[in-house]
Order: C-alpha cells, then structure tokens, then sequence
C-alpha cells in the first residue's frame, strides 16, 4: 500500500448521459443556428455596402457576434458530448464544456455591449453634425 487515497472517477448514469446529450443536441443547434445568422449577415453585410455603410458596418459588426458565439457554442457542444460518449472522464468533460459555454456567453455579452456603446457613439456622432 502506498498510502496514498485512490482517486475517485464519478460516472454520469444512463440517465443524466441522457440529459446532457440532450444538452449537446440543443448547445450544437444553437451554435449552428448563430453561424446561419452569421453567414446572412456578412452577405447582408456584403451586399448593403454600396447603398448603406453604416447598415452594411451594423450587419457585419452582428455576423461577427453570431460566428463567434456560435462557434464557442459548438465547441461546448463537443465538450458536453464527450460526457456522454467517454468514460473516465465525465467529470473533468463536464467542465470544460460548461467552461466553454462560459466562454459562449462571456462573447455574446461583451460584442454586444461593445456594439451598443459604437451604435450610440454613431447615433450621436451623426446627431451632433445633423445639428
């Protein structure tokens, strides 16, 4: 004996796999579903640039938002189906995905304050030589 405690492994059961698959499914549609609004987006962008600059400069600023998001949601997505899909490892997967999904929501939350302060600044920038 080494006298040393056995580190311990906790296992998800059937159930609570069946939970965060569930969790993957709906992490991994979303995180698709950001991309698709993503990819509008830049072509909305793309396509406004010759009659709004500034709309094109919006739609662009938001299909930056939705790709990054959507892509942090995928990556939690893989995190959390590797919960399910592995042994051994639930635990230190477990983390790491709501980690990610941390990091998801971390994005969306600081891109869209940051396109709100430019949004106002513009607002009154525009206001101010209208005047």
């Amino acid at each position: 004996m080494s006298g040393e405690p056995s580190a311990r492994v906790y296992e998800f059961g059937a159930a609570e796999n069946v939970r965060i698959g569930q969790a993957a499914s709906w992490t991994r549609a979303a995180g698709i579903v950001d991309i698709v609004f993503a990819v509008l987006g830049l072509v909305g962008g793309i396509l406004s640039m010759k009659s709004s600059g500034a709309q094109a400069i919006g739609m662009l600023v938001g299909a930056a938002i939705y790709l990054a998001v959507g892509m942090s949601l995928l990556s939690a997505a893989g995190s959390f189906s590797a919960v399910v899909e592995t042994e051994g490892n639930d635990m230190p997967n477990m983390l790491t995905a709501l980690s990610k999904l941390k990091t998801a929501f971390k994005i969306q939350v600081i891109l869209v304050l940051v396109a709100v302060v430019l949004g106002l600044l513009a607002f009154f920038l525009l206001f101010a030589r209208a005047r």
